[in-house]
C-alpha cells in the first residue's frame, strides 16, 4: 500500500479493527500524516507504537496475518476516512 495518508488517531483505532476482522498478527511500515510528516508504524495484537519516519523510509504499509491477502488498498483508504 504505497503513497497512504491518515492520522495517527484513525491507525490506532482501524488497528484493533484489522486485528479483529482480518486476524492479522502484525502490521508495519510508513505512511504520511495529514501535516506529510512520515510515521513509521509498527503493531502486534499487545500494542501500537507509531514514531517518526526516516526521510528515506517509503510510504508503505505490510500486513501479516491469515487473512492479510484480503486487505486492499480501496478497502483500507475507506476505513481510515472513517476513523479519521
Amino acid at each position: 500500500m504505497s503513497q497512504l495518508t491518515a492520522t495517527e488517531a484513525a491507525f490506532e483505532t482501524l488497528w484493533l479493527e484489522l486485528f479483529a476482522t482480518y486476524e492479522l498478527r502484525r502490521l508495519k511500515g510508513c505512511f504520511i500524516d495529514e501535516h506529510g510528516t512520515r510515521r513509521h508504524i509498527e503493531a502486534t495484537p499487545e500494542q501500537i507504537q507509531i514514531t517518526t519516519g526516516q526521510p528515506g523510509e517509503a510510504p508503505k504499509l505490510v500486513c501479516i496475518g491469515t487473512h492479510a491477502s484480503s486487505i486492499t488498498r480501496d478497502g483500507l483508504v475507506a476505513q481510515l476516512m472513517m476513523f479519521g
